[in-house]
């Protein structure tokens, strides 16, 4: 492992971390989530059901820090209990607690939106392209070639934590649910509240 490739897999989990625990906080406050339905194939699953394979939720990684991020990813699916969910092709996905990857989700799944209406209407969260901007955001720090990385990952990180700490002042919909994590979704470089 390099220097290189250990500073751009600190800067990604880092963000996607920083993400991860915003669409939690979201998802407290939220009812839209598709892993909540009672239709078959989806309940407990949600977004995760249309992934297909490994390679389809590792969609998007890239760069020089690929194989370190994918071998945490593999590192992580080992340590975690349990077995995937039969109702997805995606291996990090366990029946009844959703994503083990929590910080290390690849872009395509942590720039999946389906509450983006809830969102605006529940939290006056407004933007366009929100999954186009998570992945220009994840596609800076893989491709690191800013010369600002430090402060582009900073200024992000501190975005998130504004937004998240915005959706933490609504009410909790799912007492009991605080330290679940299910599959979340979103982030908008472009986020506006109020």
């Amino acid at each position: 492992m390099s220097k290189v490739e250990a500073g751009i897999a600190a800067n990604y989990t880092r963000v996607v971390g920083a993400l991860d625990q915003m669409f939690h906080e979201i998802d407290l406050r939220t009812t839209g989530s598709m892993w909540r339905s009672p239709k078959p194939g989806l309940a407990g699953v949600g977004s995760c059901a249309i992934v297909n394979s490994k390679k389809h939720a590792e969609q998007k990684l890239h760069g020089s820090a690929l194989q370190m991020l994918i071998d945490m990813r593999e590192a992580r699916n080992v340590e975690t209990p349990g077995k995937p969910d039969p109702k997805t092709g995606c291996p990090y996905h366990r029946e009844g607690s959703g994503c083990v990857l929590h910080e290390l989700k690849s872009p395509a799944c942590i720039g999946y939106n389906e509450t983006f209406r809830e969102q605006k209407q529940r939290f006056g969260m407004t933007g366009t392209g929100l999954t186009g901007d998570i992945w220009w955001m994840l596609d800076e720090i893989l491709d690191n070639t800013r010369p600002d990385i430090d402060t582009f990952v900073e200024d992000a990180v501190d975005a998130i934590a504004k937004t998240t700490e915005h959706v933490r002042k609504y009410p909790i919909l799912h007492p009991g649910n605080e330290n679940i994590q299910q599959p979340n979704v979103i982030f908008q470089r472009n986020v506006h509240i109020g």
